[in-house]
């Protein structure tokens, strides 16, 4: 069994960048692949492509064994290919692949042209159960000519990290999954982590369709204890004397619930945990290599939007329970005030209006709202 002693990251973005700079780190020769010139000059130059803690120095220790690159080409030599391009939701709660089938039929295509076998591909993407097998597999086969599992290898290995601390959460895992299409190309995987991970973290050796489902599983969970917290605190409101910490406290002692994620706050409205929820609503569903436009998860919207909307009326302004409200030019009432947490509240509830509404918004009320990481991320300007 051939070692693994480079690797090739396709699509430098939260998790792909912080994935090649700890490969480098911990010492294999590491190529960044990415259609986006600005992300490739950065680190080329030794510098974090996006924002994330941990990823600049993790970048400057391992800077002589990572280069990034536009060409497609120059990653063929890599023993392993890892693909973490967005998969976004579709209407239906599937997941895209049409960002996954741009980025792996050109390396392919390139793989056989350069006659290279035993390559080892890996997707670290979220994928709807089925869609590695039926799809992207399939894909792979057409475009060199070659059988999977006896002339190249397929693993799904997706990460459980949180924005803000990728770089531990790659290291330090507490699992790490593979879903292998050959017992060869998972033990090859495997004896990566060996090296790469600080901590021994439990390596799980599946078929690719139990991964699938494995990481599905495990977000679809989240998000239930997420929704189940938020939930408690609406009815502990309820009651004058009831303190919602103190319960959650008290109940996250048990080991069978443990504290993790229990912590009272707003309604999520993000863009990945609603979907990777909304998938079982049409379940089973055969994946396609469909390329429709993706579009953000309906999953909550108007209970979020709702519950917010009576939070920011109620709470926001600790020193009046009436906000001061204001029209804009268009006639529409909106709160004026500067605190932080009614800032945090906008963000997450602001995706959620109509783009009508949303254009009509006078920001001036707040320039911390213009500053604020997540109306970068909504697109509000």
């Amino acid at each position: 069994m051939k070692s693994i002693k480079s690797a090739s990251v396709f699509g430098l973005g939260k998790l792909g960048a912080c994935i090649a700079a700890t490969l480098a780190q911990r010492g294999f020769e590491v190529v960044g692949v990415d259609i986006d010139p600005d992300k490739v000059r950065k680190i080329n130059a030794g510098l974090p492509p996006v924002e994330e803690p941990l990823l600049a120095e993790t970048i400057a220790a391992g800077r002589a064994r990572l280069r990034a690159t536009q060409d497609v080409r120059e990653a063929v030599p890599t023993d392993v290919s890892f693909f973490i391009p967005p998969s976004p939701s579709l209407p239906d709660g599937s997941f895209s692949t049409e960002f996954l089938l741009r980025a792996m039929q050109p390396m392919a295509k390139a793989v056989r042209e350069a006659g290279k076998r035993q390559h080892l591909f890996v997707c670290s993407s979220t994928t709807t159960p089925g869609a590695m097998d039926q799809v992207l597999i399939p894909m792979l086969e057409k475009e060199t000519g070659w059988s999977c599992g006896t002339d190249f290898g397929v693993c799904y290995n997706p990460e459980f990290i949180a924005l803000g601390n990728v770089v531990n959460g790659l290291l330090e895992p507490d699992l790490v999954l593979i879903g292998e299409s050959d017992p060869a190309s998972g033990g090859r995987l495997e004896a990566l982590y060996k090296s790469y991970n600080r901590n021994q973290p439990r390596i799980a050796r599946m078929s690719i369709i139990s991964a699938e489902l494995a990481k599905i599983s495990v977000n679809s969970y989240i998000t239930m204890k997420i929704s189940f917290t938020n939930q408690l605190r609406l009815i502990a409101e309820r009651f004058p004397q009831a303190n919602i910490h103190d319960v959650l406290d008290a109940i996250g002692s048990d080991s069978r619930i443990n504290q993790k994620y229990l912590r009272a706050g707003l309604s999520y409205g993000s863009l990945t945990l609603p979907g990777k929820w909304d998938w079982k609503r049409r379940w089973p569903r055969p994946p396609t290599a469909s390329t429709n436009s993706p579009s953000r998860s309906c999953c909550n919207r108007s209970a979020a939007w709702h519950r917010a909307e009576t939070w920011l009326r109620c709470w926001a302004w600790p020193t009046s329970r009436t906000p001061t409200l204001w029209k804009n030019r268009r006639g529409f009432i909106w709160p004026k005030t500067s605190s932080a947490t009614a800032i945090e509240c906008w963000s997450m509830i602001a995706p959620q209006r109509p783009a009508t509404v949303r254009a009509s918004i006078n920001l001036r009320w707040s320039k911390a709202w213009r500053r604020s990481r997540s109306a970068k991320r909504s697109g509000w300007r």
